[in-house]
């Protein structure tokens, strides 16, 4: 299993975590997501996860990506 950890701003409330949460977890190679709101982090475990269409669906759902945690 491979994880990546990224910040997601705009996310505000417990509809904001689930929305993420869940479309996140419909894409290809997604095993796992946790949205965190007091830290605006996202972490998404799973294989051959597609950082691409991460940043994508979080542009459709209107967030912005603001890059992996280091």
């Amino acid at each position: 299993m491979n994880f990546k950890e990224f910040y997601v701003q705009g996310m505000t409330c417990i509809h904001c975590k689930q929305a993420v949460e869940d479309n996140l977890s419909e894409l290809d190679g997604v095993d796992e997501v946790v949205a965190d709101l007091a830290t605006n982090k996202v972490k998404i475990v799973g294989e051959n996860i597609d950082l691409k269409k991460i940043k994508e669906m979080v542009r459709f759902l209107g967030y912005e990506f603001k890059g992996e945690v280091a």
